[in-house]
């Protein structure tokens, strides 16, 4: 389940898929084609079981917004973004600073829709300027529409924020390798790489490529 620091297993796919899209030219098609592979992977039986006991606990009481938060993270977690998104959303009616509500609905928008997702990760923020997950997860969606200033500051704020949080410096890395700035990008791999961020050999290679560096 998707919680205050979003576990971002899906989210990675997605972000891999899309990044990795742009930066090889992929078409729409061949990406999303790569992201219903990714989630036909998943074991969807133990997300079934917590729909189910949430859908029970909201015909207990229609105004629990945490069980509506909670389906939807198992829609999100099972790769049903469009599930997902009508839960978070009912999650938010009933709790209007519900910001993790927000941010995972973000995530839950940015498989197909950045716009929304920044709207709801800047949302998010607003709510809680410390919240160093929706700064990462911004980051990324930035990344995507290929605004790399802004993802690298996005990401340089989470990580202020939370300094051992992995996520953000590969994502700022690969916003840096963007802008030709190749010296901190692998400084920033590496740096999530110490903290557990498993960097996709794909990128690797790109990283060797745009850099001309082996590491």
């Amino acid at each position: 389940m998707m919680l205050k620091k979003i576990k971002i297993g899906i989210l990675v796919w997605v972000v891999i898929i899309c990044a990795l899209g742009n930066v090889f030219a992929q078409s729409e098609d061949k990406r999303m084609d790569g992201l219903i592979n990714a989630l036909n992977r998943i074991d969807s039986r133990k997300y079934d079981k917590i729909i189910e006991k949430m859908t029970k606990k909201i015909e207990k009481n229609p105004n629990n917004a945490k069980a509506y938060y909670q389906r939807g993270g198992a829609y999100a977690d099972k790769g049903d973004f469009e599930s997902a998104i009508p839960d978070y959303t009912r999650a938010i009616e009933i709790k209007p600073n519900y910001a993790v509500a927000y941010c995972n609905r973000g995530i839950a928008y940015g498989v197909r829709n950045n716009d929304l997702a920044i709207s709801d990760y800047s949302k998010a923020i607003e709510i809680d300027p410390n919240y160093a997950a929706a700064y990462n997860c911004r980051c990324m969606s930035y990344n995507v529409k290929g605004n790399y200033e802004q993802a690298i500051s996005d990401c340089s704020r989470s990580i202020e924020i939370d300094p051992d949080f992995a996520d953000p410096y590969f994502y700022r890395g690969f916003a840096y390798s963007k802008v030709g700035e190749h010296d901190k990008v692998w400084n920033d791999i590496h740096k999530a790489q110490g903290l557990g961020f498993d960097v996709e050999p794909q990128f690797i290679e790109y990283f060797k490529n745009v850099s001309g560096r082996e590491k």
